[in-house]
């Protein structure tokens, strides 16, 4: 999940990632407390398409580097760099920088600052490595002191056809360690979360051990 255009936002993201056989239903959400948080904007559901850039050698991925353009359903893209931080996952806990624009019309996606940075980490050239698609929604929860969550509900469609449902929860304004309190709180009223071991891409390319030999 990412903070798109976010103003002036620091170029971090933390969040918390589960893998759920079953996503809270819609009495559910209006029923969440997260560390006080309640439910303040209720998203509907989106699909968009994510393709994962890499070299032949997915030298970007052994630095730790994820690049991705993401293509909403009214055709909307943004490109987004994810850097792997020290320490930076615990759990659920995912700690990253990340650099994201969006294009506009006609803009090339080769042109942008998230895309530059990442040839500057890597030697090559990036080309497509592979494609994901989710069906998501994403709510929003806040409290009297400008503390913001933003819960994503995610059906993620695999390369291999394979489905998982996937749980995130960005903060926006707030701290990492009201964040734990929130995982807490989670894990109490969503039963069957699981912390996610690994960030889409890498699940993708775990499933296609044909062709990365993983």
């Amino acid at each position: 999940m990412s903070g798109h255009d976010q103003p002036g936002a620091a170029p971090t993201e933390t969040e918390l990632r589960f893998v759920s056989d079953v996503l809270p239903e819609d009495d559910g959400l209006d029923a969440l407390s997260l560390a006080g948080m309640r439910l303040t904007e209720r998203g509907s559901k989106r699909l968009h398409s994510d393709v994962y850039f890499d070299t032949d050698r997915l030298a970007l991925r052994a630095h730790g580097g994820n690049l991705r353009i993401r293509t909403g359903a009214l055709g909307e893209r943004w490109v987004t760099l994810k850097v792997k931080t020290p320490g930076g996952h615990q759990g659920a806990l995912f700690v990253r920088e990340e650099y994201e624009v969006r294009l506009e019309p006609g803009e090339r996606a080769e042109q942008s600052t998230p895309w530059q940075r990442a040839g500057k980490l890597v030697r090559g050239t990036f080309r497509p490595v592979l494609q994901i698609t989710t069906l998501r929604s994403e709510h929003r929860l806040g409290d009297g002191h400008g503390n913001e969550v933003v819960l994503a509900e995610d059906t993620v469609t695999y390369p291999d056809g394979s489905v998982e449902r996937r749980l995130e929860v960005e903060m926006r304004s707030g701290t990492p360690q009201l964040l734990r309190l929130v995982e807490k709180d989670l894990r109490r009223q969503v039963k069957g979360l699981r912390a996610a071991r690994r960030g889409k891409r890498s699940q993708a390319i775990r499933r296609l051990p044909q062709l990365f030999g993983s």
